[in-house]
């Protein structure tokens, strides 16, 4: 038997893809802080183990609100197209909203390596000249971000993917997501 309590919320759309709302309003008297989020969350609904949110953004509004924007992840691994967002005052929650997953099936190692998904990029890409083989390109990048190591050469990040591209699925694959700039075709 599964057992867990509802949170206090003032008002609630359901969520899309999971038990977890899509948008809350939470109860005045249910106090959340941002650092409490997580555990809260967890509290209420039931999410796969190793799930976690990692912090995106943060942005402040002419309200005074500061807005937290996560992307869920499982194991430390993004999981592609979720988005929570939690509205906060004063580092206390007021609402939430965005989606995220409660059901998935998860593989614990990826079918190709870093350097194999590299190749099958640049082979369906198939660009005659990339952006990082042009002369002075990776330096006016460099200048231009501050940073010492920014490189247009492809960056794979490991996420998680639903088979059918949505997170509508319960079905998540590894996959690694990259960028591949081409000068030749353009």
């Amino acid at each position: 038997m599964l057992l867990f309590a509802l949170p206090s919320v003032a008002q609630t759309l359901a969520g899309k893809f999971s038990q977890v709302p899509q948008y809350m309003r939470l109860q005045k008297n249910e106090h959340v802080s941002i650092g409490k989020f997580p555990e809260w969350l967890e509290k209420h609904y039931k999410l796969p183990e190793g799930c976690g949110f990692k912090l995106l953004s943060t942005e402040k509004d002419n309200l005074g609100m500061v807005h937290y924007r996560y992307q869920q992840t499982v194991y430390g691994i993004p999981i592609e197209f979720t988005m929570y967002m939690l509205h906060t005052r004063n580092g206390i929650v007021e609402s939430i909203s965005g989606d995220v997953v409660d059901k998935l099936s998860t593989p614990s190692t990826p079918t190709l390596s870093a350097g194999e998904a590299i190749s099958a990029a640049l082979s369906y890409v198939n660009a005659q000249e990339y952006k990082w083989q042009a002369e002075g390109a990776a330096e006016a990048l460099r200048e231009n971000t501050g940073n010492p190591s920014a490189t247009y050469y492809p960056l794979p990040e490991l996420v998680y993917l639903a088979k059918d591209n949505t997170i509508g699925g319960s079905v998540f694959n590894l996959a690694y997501k990259m960028d591949v700039y081409a000068i030749q075709p353009f």
